[in-house]
Formats: structure tokens, C-alpha cells, sequence
């Protein structure tokens, strides 16, 4: 019965009704009051810290884990992600990447896959603290090995809108599948996170007349018509052109018009 209401709070946390997982979770402890095994409690106290960090109630995550015990076994695991999320929630990467590095090692060891993705993803995310992109893109890759046979999904959309950013990089029918399982939101902003990142920079940025000038080319204005529009010189005008056609690499308006596009450098 525990277990059930675990899920179903689970559930109610999943379609954004923490109101209704508390709820369901105070019924859980009820039942856990009457008596149960020893390995319910971690899992009750689990469900309880996840709904608080979805909150950003941290203090309370730190209580709990502090009074809990200790379990043995396979069910000690369960508390560890926990932990983890509020070493990121408390922007300790280092320490949470730490304690991801034995629990990968220790779910590896013990052919515990569902809990080996979530754990390679939690590390993902200590690393994109990091700014270690190739670890984070590792352990990502190594998770979508792993989930896709089982077409694993709320793992990923429960890491946050960070992993929505690097499937956004990732090609795949899986990939966008689980990218699709994000809030449209979260999906937009991941996308356009990652078109930017993908984005080559410039070796020189162009002048602020620079980017005038090429902003009035892409309206269709001639040489004179842009001079009239800046006050300057039609030579001022050929000059900038020249300087923003050298750091573009193109010789013609309709290279610098594709180039420009290609780099973002004609959004308002």
C-alpha cells in the first residue's frame, strides 16, 4: 500500500500537483506509523526530499537527511540522488560529483541500470556546473544507452531544463523524443540555447557602424541610400562594407547576407 501512494505521489508530482503529493505522502506515512519493513522508510523519506527540492525547500531536505538512517544494502542508494540534488541546490558541484562517482561505480558494480541512469545524469548536471561540457555530454550519452532500450522518459524531464539544453545537441529519434517530453517553454528556450552555442563566433566582432551597415544592406538599400540613412560619406559606407566583408570571409552582398544570417548578426 506504501508503495503504491509512493507512486502515485510520484505521479502528482509528475503532472505539477504538489499540492495533491503532499497529500498523498502524509497518507504514506500514516501507513508507514502502522508498521512496515525497514526498507519503506528510505523510500518514503526519498519521495519526501524530492518534492521539497522541486520546491526549492531546502532546509527541510537537510532535517530529513540528517535524521534519517542509514540503510543497508540496495536501499541506501535511493537517499543518495537525494543528497546529490541538494549539493547542486546549494552549489557544492564538486562535493555532488564526488558522491556521484561512487554511486555510478557502485550501480555499475551491482547491474542496477535504473538507478545507474538517473545517477550518470545527477553527474551530468554537477558537470555542466563545472563547466565540463565533455564529461556532462559523456555521462549523458552513456544514460541514453542505457534508457532507450527500456524508452525510459521522466528521468530526463525530472533533471530540468540544463539536460533539455544538451539533448537539444543531441541527433536521434530518442533524443528528440525525450527533448518533445519537456515543458514547449523549456523545449524553445533548450533549442535556442543550443543554435547559440553551435553558433561559430566571429574571429573580429563587427563595429557597431559595422552592424548598421549590414543591417540597412539586408533591407536592399543601395550605397547611397544606406550614406543618407547614417549621415556619412558614400566612401564611409564603402569602407565599413569592406571592413565587415573581410571579418565575414565573402566578397559579395549576398555572401555577407547568408554569412551574416548563418552567425545570428541580423536578429533585432
Amino acid at each position: 500500500a506504501v508503495q503504491s501512494l509512493l507512486a502515485l505521489s510520484r505521479l502528482q508530482r509528475a503532472q505539477g500537483d504538489p499540492s495533491a503529493a503532499r497529500r498523498t505522502l502524509a497518507s504514506a506515512a500514516a501507513r508507514v506509523e502502522e508498521g512496515v519493513p525497514g526498507w519503506v522508510g528510505p523510500l518514503l523519506a526519498a519521495e519526501q526530499a524530492h518534492l521539497w527540492l522541486d520546491q526549492q525547500m531546502l532546509a527541510p531536505v537537510t532535517h530529513l537527511l540528517a535524521e534519517s538512517e542509514t540503510p543497508a544494502g540496495a536501499v541506501r542508494d535511493v537517499l543518495e540522488p537525494v543528497r546529490a540534488r541538494l549539493l547542486l541546490a546549494r552549489q557544492r558541484p564538486e562535493a555532488a560529483r564526488a558522491l556521484l562517482d561512487e554511486l555510478v561505480r557502485r550501480l555499475q558494480a551491482d547491474g542496477r541500470q535504473g538507478r545507474l541512469v538517473e545517477a550518470l545524469l545527477l553527474r551530468a548536471l554537477a558537470a555542466l556546473a563545472l563547466d565540463d561540457e565533455q564529461a556532462a555530454a559523456a555521462d549523458l550519452d552513456r544514460a541514453l544507452a542505457q534508457a532507450e532500450p527500456e524508452g525510459m522518459v521522466r528521468v530526463f524531464v525530472e533533471a530540468g531544463p540544463p539536460l533539455a539544453t544538451l539533448l537539444a545537441r543531441r541527433e536521434g529519434a530518442y533524443a528528440r523524443r525525450l527533448l518533445a517530453a519537456f515543458p514547449p517553454d523549456v523545449q524553445a528556450a533548450a533549442r535556442a540555447e543550443a543554435d547559440k552555442q553551435e553558433t561559430p563566433a566571429l574571429p573580429e566582432p563587427l563595429t557597431e557602424r559595422e552592424s548598421e551597415v549590414l543591417h540597412w544592406m539586408a533591407r536592399g538599400l543601395t550605397y547611397q541610400q544606406i550614406a543618407g540613412e547614417l549621415v556619412v560619406s558614400v566612401n564611409t559606407v564603402r569602407h565599413h562594407v569592406k571592413g565587415l566583408y573581410g571579418k565575414l570571409q565573402v566578397n559579395r552582398r549576398t555572401q555577407a547576407l547568408e554569412k551574416a544570417r548563418s552567425l545570428n548578426l541580423l536578429e533585432d
